[in-house]
């Protein structure tokens, strides 16, 4: 495989929590990279949040007399507010969230220790070879990870959660999950539980001779078709281009991974990977088909060096 490794500098497609096993892993991930033939696939770039504004009166009692000094209650009373655990939102300037999760392996099970995650914007993760990383966390050895206060004011239509090797490691390869899309107009609140996937270099080599690409040079989107109620990865579902536009070409490895399936559907594993044969994949609309379910249609887009990573949940019907 030829690994062009990309330097970030120091700095989330998505919606919010989905399932136990797969929460907020429903985002658009949002940029326009390739050579934009994608005509149909255009997203438009949601504004900064509206003014929100709070205030903190604090009431100062009187000084006391020293023969009051032991009537004074040594807890806060009911009525005063405690300070806030970041600083006040400033629209459009600074909206501040908490964000928390989990970094997985593919069995979508296995936490991930020790890798280095960062909040990136989706638009300057596709847009700049070195997206600058917001906030930036070491994951633990629960596979935990987060960001606290995190500045998201001027982040556009939702946030993407890199993980990466942390140093000069080569273990990982750069992949992007989008965990969060604020709506219209945008609301940016706290995310909790988050999923974050690890794919190594090793499994992405794997990736890249099962769909005959070169991710250095095309990038990759890669997913999963998961039950939006249980979290299970769904079999025998179809990824498809949502629109007008030249069908997708979409590859589903099985479920011992060393090939592919002959039915053009997912495997027991639910994965799949979109064939490029372009420089990269313009931002484009995708959704999955499968009888008993409805999937929402999610964007998703690649850039040399990089894999984003989908998850399509179904909702039963």
């Amino acid at each position: 495989m030829k690994n062009k490794r990309l330097n970030f500098v120091l700095v989330n497609f998505g919606a919010t929590t989905i399932v136990p096993i797969l929460c907020c892993l429903s985002l658009i991930f949002s940029s326009c990279g390739g050579n934009g033939e994608n005509k149909d696939a255009d997203a438009p770039v949601d504004q900064p949040a509206e003014e929100i504004s709070a205030e903190i009166v604090d009431q100062v009692p009187e000084e006391p007399s020293v023969e009051q000094v032991d009537e004074i209650p040594s807890e806060v009373s009911d009525g005063e507010e405690e300070a806030p655990a970041c600083p006040p939102d400033q629209p459009p300037q600074h909206v501040y969230i908490d964000v928390d999760g989990n970094v997985l392996s593919l069995d979508m099970t296995t936490p991930v220790e020790g890798m280095l995650v960062a909040a990136i914007s989706p638009m300057d993760a596709l847009m700049n070879p070195n997206p600058q990383h917001l906030m930036e966390d070491t994951v633990g050895a629960d596979g935990g990870f987060a960001f606290n206060c995190l500045d998201v004011g001027d982040v556009s239509l939702g946030l993407v959660v890199l993980a990466d090797d942390s140093g000069s490691g080569t273990t990982w390869y750069p992949t992007g999950t989008g965990i969060k899309a604020w709506g219209t107009p945008p609301v940016k609140d706290d995310v909790h539980g988050a999923k974050v996937f690890g794919i190594t270099e090793t499994l992405a080599a794997n990736f890249e001779t099962l769909a005959s690409m070169d991710f250095s040079v095309t990038g990759a989107v890669i997913g999963v078709v998961v039950d939006g109620t249980t979290g299970n990865p769904i079999d025998g579902a179809e990824v498809v281009r949502s629109g007008a536009g030249t069908p997708l070409n979409v590859v589903y490895p099985n479920s011992q991974l060393n090939g592919l399936e002959g039915d053009n559907n997912t495997s027991a594993n639910g994965l799949f990977i979109i064939v490029i044969t372009g420089q990269t994949l313009p931002l484009t609309n995708i959704t999955a088909s499968k009888a008993g379910y409805t999937f929402d249609v999610h964007q998703a887009a690649s850039k040399q060096g990089f894999i984003y990573f989908l998850a399509i949940p179904g909702t039963p019907q």
